[in-house]
């Protein structure tokens, strides 16, 4: 995805720090996961993961966060 929208001499580093970007989030993830584990309980982690979710399935189901019909962009 990320080589198509990037001019061919800029996409080595983009798609570097793209990789940078999605390990060190799972490296933080990871981390928080193991803190909630050891200090609470499997269910606490379980119940700190649906939050996100919900509030994501709130904005994305939000009609100011589509795009109108002439501007979706297809290829």
């Amino acid at each position: 995805m990320v080589t198509d929208e990037i001019a061919a001499p800029d996409r080595p580093s983009v798609q570097g720090l793209s990789d940078l970007a999605m390990n060190a989030a799972g490296a933080v993830g990871g981390a928080a996961a193991g803190f909630i584990v050891l200090f609470g309980s499997y269910g606490l982690l379980c119940a700190s993961a649906i939050a996100p979710l919900i509030a994501l399935a709130i904005w994305v189901s939000l009609p100011s966060s589509r795009l109108p019909a002439d501007r979706v962009v297809r290829r």
